[in-house]
């Protein structure tokens, strides 16, 4: 990153300085959209305890926004090189690593899902047992927190993709056979 960040000129078309901002912006956006759930989706069915974790959490993000957005206009007006820009860019990294540090300091559990999408199930000679426990056994193995399965409709190859695959194969090969 300093290899980039030091090599921004002060004129119009440096493509450093252009990378820099875009990335800087996609940051901004990403942090904006984490404070909007975290307030319209999270915030009104956490419990008191998370909601609280949740606003320290919140207190920071916003500190880090505003040091990417001054970055950001720091950026626009091509005032600096990036040697200037460096040191900024620097305390705005520390700002991250320390919101970081603050959500890992919280022993949250990790977080795997799994989507499953099959055609398996008690209409096809699989019983609901025997889908438990390989259920069971791929949380372990993966070691995931939530796991999703959808069950699709059987013999529909518009749903299911090795269904699709084995008609495309099938087809080719009659193909092949009976020319």
């Amino acid at each position: 990153m300093k290899d980039d960040v030091t090599c921004i000129m002060k004129h119009d078309c440096c493509r450093f300085q252009e990378y820099e901002h875009v990335r800087l912006k996609h940051l901004i956006q990403y942090l904006d959209s984490a404070k909007v759930h975290w307030n319209q989706v999270f915030k009104p069915k956490a419990p008191d305890h998370d909601k609280a974790l949740g606003s320290k959490v919140l207190d920071k993000v916003q500190i880090v926004c505003g040091a990417a957005e001054s970055l950001e206009e720091q950026l626009k007006r091509l005032h600096k090189t990036g040697v200037e820009l460096w040191p900024p860019f620097c305390d705005a990294n520390s700002l991250i690593d320390g919101t970081l540090q603050l959500i890992e300091s919280y022993n949250l559990p990790p977080t795997c899902d799994v989507l499953d999408l099959t055609d398996a199930g008690p209409g096809v000679g699989v019983s609901n047992t025997h889908v438990r426990y390989r259920d069971a056994e791929i949380v372990r193995l993966d070691n995931s927190v939530r796991r999703n399965r959808i069950h699709r409709a059987r013999n529909d190859s518009g749903q299911n993709e090795a269904e699709r695959t084995n008609a495309a194969i099938g087809s080719e090969i009659e193909n092949i056979l009976y020319k």
